[in-house]
């Protein structure tokens, strides 16, 4: 098994939430914490992609946009810029319940992949920012950006992403939360 880098992409703006989501407590956990515990066994360095400075006391490498305002894609880019790791797997900081046999069935599809990202998809829905990036497909992510291409799916379609389908029961566990009202009052459906 390669060395391995986690990125936790945490630089949006919250604004549907109106505060930073990443700070938002689910069972007394703030989200990118949880994020964190889930990814961190399974890889050996972890960055956070992120434009806010209050992310520090998650103690961990914090990269800024290079390209700044252009959506995840660009946190993927400048994430990718300076990772050392050929494999990456990369998770959004409000999908709190992705776990690690998620992410470790996404990791060994990769290895055996042609294909430079590898993203779950559940219910015939793409999952672009739970994945595994590898560090090659950097240039041409950057190129993407560069002439005006900043949706998930356009890049996934555009540089041939191999998708993961999981099982209908799983897709509880790529809830995205957004806003307050996405929060589950009943989290057992949603734990592993």
């Amino acid at each position: 098994m390669p060395k391995t880098g986690g990125i936790i992409l945490a630089g949006g703006k919250s604004s549907r939430m109106g505060s930073d989501k990443a700070f938002k407590k689910i069972e007394g956990i703030e989200m990118l914490g949880r994020v964190i515990e889930n990814l961190d066994p399974l890889v050996d360095d972890l960055i956070i992609s992120t434009n806010h400075d209050s992310h520090r006391v998650f103690k961990r490498t914090l990269i800024y946009d290079d390209l700044p305002e252009m959506g995840p894609l660009s946190g993927i880019n400048s994430a990718l810029i300076n990772t050392v790791y050929e494999y990456n797997i990369v998770l959004s900081c409000d999908t709190p319940y992705v776990h690690g046999a998620i992410l470790q069935t996404l990791l060994n599809a990769s290895l055996n992949a042609k294909s430079i990202i590898t993203v779950a998809s559940c219910k015939g829905k793409l999952q672009p920012l739970c994945g595994v990036y590898r560090k090659s497909a950097q240039p041409q992510i950057e190129n993407l950006l560069i002439n005006g291409v900043r949706k998930m799916h356009k890049v996934l379609s555009h540089l041939q992403a191999k998708t993961v389908e999981f099982p209908e029961s799983e897709f509880n566990y790529f809830l995205n939360i957004n806003k307050e009202d996405d929060i589950p009052v009943n989290t057992k459906d949603y734990e592993s």
